[in-house]
């Protein structure tokens, strides 16, 4: 398994085929100054895989981008 990390704009539907691709399962969200709503965002991109994944939330410039990663 490699350990994948992939710099994505905040967009829920393009982050949910990331989960999916990735067979994501549980969704851990780490956002900084108030970038999103980390539970509320975790249920919504929540998968049906078994693997856990990270997603970091950071504002660059006006709009909110992502990082996915898959932990090792």
């Amino acid at each position: 398994m490699r350990n994948e990390e992939e710099f994505l704009p905040w967009r829920e539907k393009n982050l949910k085929a990331a989960m999916r691709n990735r067979d994501g399962g549980e969704v851990v969200i780490h956002a900084r100054g108030q970038a999103v709503e980390p539970d509320q965002a975790a249920a919504s991109l929540r998968g049906d895989g078994p693997n856990q994944i990270h997603l970091g939330c950071v504002r660059v410039a006006p709009p909110l981008g992502t990082i996915v990663k898959r932990p090792t």
